[in-house]
């Protein structure tokens, strides 16, 4: 009986180190990171890989009310655009950032709207958004008929900064269906949603994401005491799966994808802490935890980016997080890749 007895306890021993090694936070060395300008207050990057070679890297500064465009293999300043405003073109406290194409599209929390410019020269193209109360994240893409969806996360508040009940919570989602012909722009309201149970509910939320070919919307659940993502399906309804609630030690927030032709690839989602900040992997398919990284350098990270095109230093792309409100930090994808063993 000691012999068996023996023989389990060292068997539990060999499965907690294992356990204890699969949840490690790895350090990966940041490649690069930009000019740093913490008053501009900056939240979230997008990549757009120009047809004339061009691998700019778009940050928005909420403060500035700005978008501060770097080189992404650099990450050398090119230009600065945007100024205060609710014209088409002027910016009022940019929040989320993605891009589609040729088009960049921007959440402004204060002109409650996303604006769509054209890349390169930043012309505004219309406007999407005007049933948005206080508007955060956004997804962007287009389907397999080619018509075109933005969805768009609307933190809006109870009084003064309370989380409404939980039947108010119905319309923490719009869903857009639009169409860009040259520089005309046209969108209609084709849904709002969000589960009013308490396990579906979003209570805090801003950074969203998709995987069309898996009919999921990752949506990132900011409430601390709940922190987790909350997984949709692309019509709305919450499927009964939140990610990561074993893992998440701090604040769920920004969301990445990784997608492979053969339909396997991984999530990124963002633990951000001004202490602990790090970065957890799920597989794309069957959601499985596979590890965690952080940079030595990278902290209390807003937005990220992930881009699969190889350019520059980056033969398998590059991963991006804002750092701390002021710049951003740059990963080779590869060497976060070889490290967390993907």
């Amino acid at each position: 009986m000691k012999r068996i007895s023996s023989m389990i306890c060292v068997f539990l021993i060999l499965i907690l180190g294992c356990a204890q090694k699969h949840f490690a936070v790895i350090s990966i060395p940041e490649v690069f990171q930009t000019d740093r300008n913490e008053p501009a207050n900056i939240d979230s990057p997008a990549v757009w890989h120009g047809p004339k070679g061009q691998h700019w890297l778009i940050a928005t500064a909420k403060s500035a009310d700005a978008l501060y465009i770097d080189d992404a293999v650099t990450g050398k300043r090119i230009q600065i655009f945007g100024k205060f405003g609710n014209q088409p073109g002027e910016l009022a406290y940019p929040n989320g950032v993605s891009v589609l194409g040729d088009n960049l599209f921007v959440v402004e929390r204060n002109n409650r709207r996303v604006q769509v410019f054209h890349l390169p020269d930043f012309e505004s193209v219309g406007i999407i958004g005007e049933t948005l109360i206080n508007p955060y994240g956004l997804y962007v893409y287009k389907d397999s008929a080619d018509v075109c969806h933005l969805y768009v996360t609307d933190n809006y508040q109870d009084g003064e900064d309370s989380i409404p009940p939980l039947a108010e919570l119905n319309r923490r989602v719009h869903h857009y269906r639009f169409k860009i012909d040259g520089d005309t722009l046209i969108s209609e309201l084709a849904s709002t949603f969000g589960d009013t149970t308490d396990a579906g509910a979003l209570r805090i939320v801003e950074s969203i994401y998709g995987d069309p070919e898996n009919n999921r919307l990752m949506i990132a659940e900011e409430d601390v005491s709940r922190s987790a993502v909350k997984v949709y399906d692309l019509d709305g309804n919450f499927t009964g799966i939140s990610l990561g609630h074993d893992v998440f030690k701090n604040q769920a927030e920004g969301i990445a994808l990784s997608a492979s032709e053969d339909g396997a690839g991984y999530w990124i989602l963002t633990d951000q802490s001004h202490k602990a900040n790090c970065f957890h992997v799920f597989s794309r398919k069957d959601l499985i935890y596979c590890g965690s990284f952080y940079g030595p350098k990278t902290t209390n990270t807003d937005g990220i980016w992930l881009t699969q095109e190889s350019f520059g230093p980056f033969p398998k792309g590059a991963f991006y997080a804002v750092h701390n409100d002021g710049n951003v930090s740059a990963f080779d994808w590869e060497e976060i890749a070889r490290h967390v063993s993907l």
